[in-house]
């Protein structure tokens, strides 16, 4: 089971590093806002922020001073790009919308100060277990306020796949970018389910580092995005010729 636990998340860092890149050398092209901060945050959690963190765990082998250090870089670049997350869905969805950026700067604030909460508290814990019982109020914040920012980004995605599908069934859009919507809006489901049972597992007091069930739903979620990221940013051209098809199928 640890092994399940340990390929889904070598899969989902791995695709999420690929589609973060691709996505700011686009961005380096475009100078559009929302890829870029969509590439960064999913740089910036798998391929840089989360290896640190887990460097974290041998906490008796790096010593306090570099230990402290990694929680910092690693947990802060972890909170950043879940932060990009809010960012990027205010940005495409709902850009003129005040409450939309209210939610962004709140969400995002909330998560930071967990995040340094989580820092301090972890300041002189010698085990990964020890550090584990010390930050459980704030991961459950953490976790909570991340899992929303992607709730967030699905509940706005739907709609406007719906939209999307009603103006491609009269040649107004391009079925690709609108599955290419829904895919994100699945993303965002499987995402904020795997926070929402990290978050849950916290308020139950169990460990989801070593528990069989934590580690078996998460690893579920985690195949799940790591999928739905591929298809969407990554697509085999085979699976293009099927959207294709299928809406001119479909097609009054």
């Amino acid at each position: 089971m640890e092994t399940l636990g340990f390929v889904a998340v070598a899969a989902v860092a791995l695709t999420s590093t690929i589609v973060g890149g691709r996505l700011l050398l686009v961005a380096r092209r475009t100078r559009g806002l929302p890829e870029f901060v969509l590439g960064l945050s999913l740089v910036g959690i798998t391929g840089v922020g989360f290896p640190i963190v887990l460097l974290t765990e041998l906490r008796a082998t790096l010593g306090p001073q570099l230990t402290l250090a990694a929680d910092l870089v690693g947990s802060f670049a972890v909170a950043f790009s879940f932060a990009g997350f809010y960012v990027f869905t205010w940005r495409v969805f709902r850009p003129g919308a005040r409450w939309a950026a209210a939610t962004t700067a709140v969400g995002s604030a909330t998560m930071l100060f967990a995040t340094g909460a989580t820092v301090w508290l972890a300041i002189g814990t010698t085990t990964s277990e020890e550090k584990y019982l010390a930050v459980r109020g704030p991961e459950i914040v953490l976790f909570a306020s991340a899992a929303m920012g992607f709730l967030w980004s699905a509940l706005e995605a739907f709609p406007c796949y719906a939209r999307l599908r009603r103006r491609c069934a009269i040649g107004l859009a391009q079925p690709v970018v609108a599955n290419r919507v829904l895919l994100w809006g699945l993303t965002g489901v499987a995402a904020s389910g795997g926070l929402g049972i990290l978050t849950a597992l916290r308020l139950l007091d169990v460990n989801y580092l070593s528990a069989p069930v934590a580690l078996f739903t998460i690893a579920g979620c985690g195949f799940l995005v790591s999928g739905l990221l591929s298809l969407a940013f990554l697509p085999p051209p085979s699976y293009l010729r099927w959207i294709e098809a299928t809406t001119s199928s479909t097609a009054p």
